[in-house]
């Protein structure tokens, strides 16, 4: 990244515009949901009292409803990383014009009993961690600092490798944070490594696919009472 500066201008440039035209879907995709939701209760009511109409339109509208739902969550979702992108490059813009107040200053990690983190200005205002930390989850943060405050020499030449790929990565980074930063997490990422190293399935796999064969039953089912080759109360049993 040859110009930091210029490219966070122009990844703000590109998400302000990304932002704008899925604030746009989002309306249109509320708009559309309601108009088919007021559909199939005039298809219902229009239809009422012939069972097989009414059926067909309460399947399908509310399976294409649900369908919309999804579309709609998706949208938000991305709706959000696209917030969260900008956010980054808003302050790394800031950063370059010395204003530091969306950086974490890692106070928490200060210790007078440290035997140097207090003389070299490890944690606080104008501290080398507040410049450093991009971390977007406690455990990361966590991580960070214990590795500053560890002075340790292992792995060096490992680290700057690490250091040097990530450099020429900058998409990559800000799609990596701005990912982890929309999660929620409220148990420790060790936690969730160990549990999902050492996790154990209690059903056997062939039980995974018994909603889908569920379904595909049920909708064969519905689909032969329609036509009336079953009676209905083959249907519901």
């Amino acid at each position: 990244m040859q110009n930091p500066l210029n490219f966070y201008k122009t990844e703000k440039l590109r998400f302000e515009t990304e932002l704008a035209q899925i604030k746009k879907k989002l309306t249109f995709s509320s708009m559309f949901r309601l108009a088919v939701f007021i559909a199939i209760i005039f298809g219902v009511y229009f239809f009422f009292g012939n069972a097989k109409a009414m059926m067909l339109i309460f399947i399908f509208g509310i399976a294409f409803f649900l369908f919309l739902v999804s579309k709609h969550t998706d949208l938000q979702h991305k709706k959000n990383k696209i917030q969260a992108l900008l956010k980054i490059n808003n302050t790394e813009i800031n950063v370059f014009n010395q204003d530091k107040s969306d950086l974490d200053l890692g106070s928490e990690y200060l210790s007078p009993t440290h035997a140097f983190s207090y003389d070299i200005d490890l944690f606080g205002n104008g501290s080398f961690f507040q410049y450093l930390n991009r971390t977007s989850i406690l455990s990361g943060k966590d991580k960070l600092a214990e590795i500053i405050t560890s002075n340790t020499i292992d792995n060096i030449k490992l680290k700057q490798e690490s250091l040097a790929e990530l450099a020429n990565k900058p998409k990559w980074r800000q799609n990596f944070s701005a990912t982890a930063s929309l999660v929620n997490v409220e148990t420790k990422a060790d936690s969730i490594v160990n549990w999902l190293n050492n996790h154990t399935s209690f059903l056997p796999k062939f039980m995974a696919f018994l909603p889908t064969l569920f379904f595909g039953i049920s909708m064969v089912l519905f689909g032969l009472n329609y036509i009336e080759y079953i009676g209905f109360s083959y249907t519901i049993t």
